[in-house]
């Protein structure tokens, strides 16, 4: 199960840094990105 779990959130790490990347290479800043996602827990 551990293994599996470990599995999982490698995965979602890695979409992160290819979500973090391609919002620096449309030229967001790491605030906007950050503002954006404060934004959304909202809704």
């Amino acid at each position: 199960m551990r293994d599996q779990s470990n599995s999982i959130m490698e995965e979602i790490d890695r979409e992160w840094v290819q979500l973090l990347q391609e919002a620096k290479e449309i030229g967001l800043s790491s605030q906007e990105v950050r503002e954006f996602l404060e934004n959304s827990k909202t809704c």
